[in-house]
């Protein structure tokens, strides 16, 4: 009697785990789109504690209430990593920051979602229909912008927030794969969840 499967046998398993396969992969691609979407909603909720505690605390010390358009790093004062250096000081500590360093190496420079390392699955920049270089804009408005790094494989949504401090959304309308192109604005849909 001879021991092991036989080439049916074998077919047959290897059918049933494809068919497994089948139904994970879109259910698994699903729960990460949703997770990344969650954790890009905190992030931007985080930019506007960030943007709201810089203005009203006046953290860069410059005796005007003003908004900042950089994530900057613990190096760069006037940022969102380092409000101001304490006295005598040329680095700021983490502990004085209002964002952690995940968000340094998010940031996209350009209009595709392209950064060194993405939070969730998103690149972020100040949005483009702010100037972020302008003093008198910076007094009362700041805009901060997600976008998914792949579309329909990291996130389906763009995200924006605004000196309103509402978190707005807005499905890509990028093609499937390619990088999003920042599409959200204040015009865009109230995102709930």
């Amino acid at each position: 009697m001879n021991k092991g499967f036989s080439v049916v046998e074998v077919a047959i398993v290897l059918i049933v785990i494809s068919v497994l396969i089948v139904i994970a992969v879109p259910n698994f691609f699903s729960a990460l789109i949703s997770s990344n979407e969650a954790g890009i909603l905190k992030a931007m909720q985080a930019l506007r504690d960030a943007e709201a505690e810089y203005f009203e605390l006046d953290l860069d010390r410059d005796d005007v209430m003003d908004f900042t358009s950089r994530i900057g790093s613990l190096y760069i004062q006037g940022t969102l990593r380092c409000p101001s250096f304490e006295d005598g000081q040329s680095k700021c500590s983490e502990s004085d920051s209002l964002v952690d360093i995940s968000f340094e190496k998010a940031i996209a420079i350009g209009s595709r979602a392209e950064c060194a390392v993405p939070k969730t699955g998103y690149c972020i920049q100040f949005a483009g229909d702010v100037d972020g270089e302008d003093v008198f804009v910076l007094k009362s408005d700041y805009g901060w912008e997600a976008s998914t790094v792949r579309i329909g494989r990291t996130g389906r949504r763009d995200f924006a927030v605004y000196s309103d401090g509402i978190i707005r959304c807005t499905r890509s309308k990028a093609r499937k794969g390619h990088p999003g192109r920042f599409e959200a604005t204040r015009l865009s849909d109230i995102c709930d969840r």
